[in-house]
């Protein structure tokens, strides 16, 4: 696993995708890859004027942690 999802639940964060598109959300749950139906991991980021991102691991550029 390339991020520690783990460590960023509860947390405000600042997540770019694979082509750009910036969300900035509380990482609010995640799926591991037994738990999956394609054998990712996936994390759940609460995304106001959004809704609940989905998003596998592979489609993550970069995160950034913005609160404690």
């Amino acid at each position: 696993m390339k991020f520690d999802f783990l460590k960023l639940m509860d947390k405000k964060i600042k997540l770019i995708d694979d082509v750009g598109h910036i969300f900035i959300g509380v990482a609010d749950g995640y799926e591991d890859p037994e738990n999956s139906e394609d054998g990712l991991w996936y994390l759940n980021v609460d995304v106001p004027d959004f809704g609940l991102l989905n998003i596998s691991e592979p489609e993550i550029k970069s995160i950034e942690v913005l609160n404690g």
